[in-house]
Parts: C-alpha cells; sequence; structure tokens
C-alpha cells in the first residue's frame, strides 16, 4: 500500500504497489480498449514501499460532499460545505498529511505482487516482488482485480514488459518479509530467498507457499491516474487457505481480533 510509510514510503503503508502497499481507493477504471494502457514515461528509480499509503492515488481527494450541487464551491472555495470541525471538506487545499491521517482509518489487507524479470542478465534475479495494500477485487465475470502502483515505480516498469504477475496474500506471521518487500528496488535483495515461493503454473511468477490466498494475473488494461496507474489484471488461477491475514491500519501492521 500507493505508501507508517514503509522506506519507499516512510510509514504509511506498504506498497501502493512503489514498491510498496498503498491505500488509495480502487477506483474504477473506465472504458478503455482491451489489452494494456501504458503511460508515455515511466521513470524506474524509486518504488520500493509503494502501496502501504493512506493516499489518495494522486495524492488529493476527489471533490468532496455537495460538489456539483447548488451552494457547493468547488475546491474547497468561499461557500464550500464545512465539516464538524469547521475546516473546508475537498479541495486542492486540503493537506496531504491530513487526508493520509484520515485514510489511515480504513484497514486494508497486504499482499506480496510478484513478477517476472524476463530480460534479467546472466546471473541476476529473475523475479521482483513488492508488498500492495491497494488491491481489490473488480468484477467476477470476468473475474478481474486491480491495484494502485506510483507511475515512478520500477516494479511496474518490470510488469509491464512480462505482461503477468501473481498476488500472495500475507498472513500475520509474514511481517519480517516485509522489511524486503518494502525496500527501494535499488537496494532490495533478491526476494526468491527470502520466503517459501512457488512458481505459479499460469505465469511463472512466485506465489507464497503459507499465506492465506495467491492470485495469478494476466495484465488487462493499465490506466494512468494522477501520480498513480491503476492496474487491472485478469485471474488465470486462485489457491484459498484458512489462515489469518495481516493487516494495515493507521500506518502500522495488526492482526485480526480473535471473536468474542
Amino acid at each position: 500500500m500507493s505508501g507508517p510509510a514503509l522506506p519507499d514510503r516512510p510509514a504509511a503503508h506498504p506498497h501502493r504497489g512503489a514498491d510498496t502497499p498503498d491505500t488509495a481507493p480502487a477506483a474504477a477504471a473506465s472504458p478503455a480498449a482491451p489489452g494494456p494502457r501504458h503511460p508515455a514515461a515511466v521513470c524506474d528509480a524509486k518504488a520500493g514501499a509503494e502501496a502501504l499509503s493512506p493516499v489518495a492515488s494522486d495524492g488529493r481527494p476527489a471533490a468532496g460532499p455537495g460538489a456539483g450541487q447548488p451552494g457547493a464551491a468547488p475546491d474547497g472555495g468561499p461557500g464550500a460545505r464545512r465539516g464538524p470541525d469547521g475546516t473546508g471538506v475537498g479541495g486542492d487545499d486540503l493537506a496531504p498529511a491530513r487526508l493520509r491521517r484520515v485514510l489511515g482509518q480504513y484497514a486494508t489487507g497486504v499482499c506480496a505482487v510478484s513478477t517476472r524479470v524476463d530480460d534479467a542478465p546472466d546471473g541476476a534475479p529473475r523475479h521482483d516482488a513488492i508488498a500492495v495494500n491497494s488491491f481489490t477485487s473488480v468484477s467476477l465475470r470476468p473475474p478481474l482485480v486491480s491495484m494502485c502502483l506510483r507511475d515512478d515505480s520500477a516494479f511496474l516498469q518490470r510488469l509491464y514488459t512480462a505482461g503477468v504477475w501473481g498476488v500472495s496474500f500475507l498472513a500475520d506471521d509474514a511481517r519480517p518479509l516485509l522489511r524486503v518487500l518494502t525496500a527501494r528496488s535499488d537496494t532490495r535483495p533478491p526476494v526468491e530467498s527470502e520466503a517459501a515461493w512457488a512458481t505459479g503454473p499460469h505465469t511463472g511468477c512466485l506465489l507464497l507457499t503459507d499465506g492465506p490466498g495467491t492470485l495469478e494475473c494476466a495484465l488487462h488494461l493499465t490506466q494512468p491516474i494522477g501520480d498513480h496507474v491503476l492496474v487491472v489484471g485478469r485471474v488465470l488461477g486462485a489457491t484459498y487457505r484458512d489462515r489469518d491475514p495481516l493487516l494495515f491500519h493507521r500506518g502500522g501492521f495488526t492482526a485480526v481480533a480473535a471473536p468474542a
């Protein structure tokens, strides 16, 4: 989760897919031509902890309540509707830190998203993986899922090249793995040796063998949104295990509470 933020995003969420989980609300992709749509240019130097942070995909909120209605001024200007504390709701004047704090109240799961590195030189890692908390379901028929990754993510560039990705939901005991998954791409150790992985039969991507569930996806479409890219995948295979998931909440990690 895009982003307390993890490495690529100081204490906020794992990587929104930057090479960290993102807690940005997943926006529904607008109708687009089938097949991946790649941004004109994507920098490949940063991403590590991309997704673990409660921030909107473009770092700013959409128009607040009442937008477009009579008497509601856009962008929090004069006449804008006011919140309980008297501050403006929505608009460019909403401080990112305030928005991050509010969105941090929304708990999400955390997953390891992997892809192949098909063009890696001899001796270099053949796989890459990051932590993401902006993951969500989109459709059952056809089976589609999505996540938001920062547009400067090195992982995103690799996903474009491979065209496939794996998703492994993290269990509560997988916290040590987050140190690796949220590291910057230029300092991240080879992920193959950091956990018990299996190679997915549909994609060849790494999948954790002990998490609550896994998915294998083919890149369906992408849509630039602010400083993030919405990535939609078509599910090719799925595995279920009865284990409690790891949660991301208020910038930290926690477990599901046991039933009373």
